[in-house]
């Protein structure tokens, strides 16, 4: 679906993802959220892979 799409970079397929904010900060940083918390450094969004998150070192 990914090819498909057209998307070029991780943000741009991100912004298909239904509830999902992507947003350009500068040339080179994005802000990703969802639920309107959306700047820079938010830190308040759970990401897990397999029920684990992904910001714990285990």
């Amino acid at each position: 679906m990914i090819r498909r799409s057209g998307a070029t970079s991780i943000p741009d397929a991100l912004r298909m993802v239904p509830g999902l904010n992507v947003a350009k900060i500068n040339s080179s940083a994005w802000a990703v959220s969802s639920r309107g918390f959306n700047f820079r450094f938010a830190n308040k969004l759970l990401v897990q892979i397999d029920g684990r998150s992904v910001y714990t070192p285990t």
